[in-house]
């Protein structure tokens, strides 16, 4: 699940390199308008994907 900015419908499934299947829009947070706060079980999980992948990637919007 994420926390997604206004630009994506909730509910708006999206992939996200380096996390396995989809990721859906579950909440719209205070952030910019592409901004995608995707969650993790575990922290140190969640702060190790981003060391891997960066801050600023491309996601793939899904059709609903």
């Amino acid at each position: 699940m994420a926390a997604c900015g206004s630009a994506f419908e909730m509910g708006q499934h999206l992939r996200i390199p380096g996390i396995p299947g989809t990721v859906q829009c579950l909440d719209h947070g205070l952030g910019p308008p592409l901004w995608v706060d995707a969650y993790f079980y575990d922290a140190a999980d969640g702060w190790a994907w981003q060391a891997q992948v960066g801050s600023e990637i491309e996601v793939e919007v899904l059709e609903p």
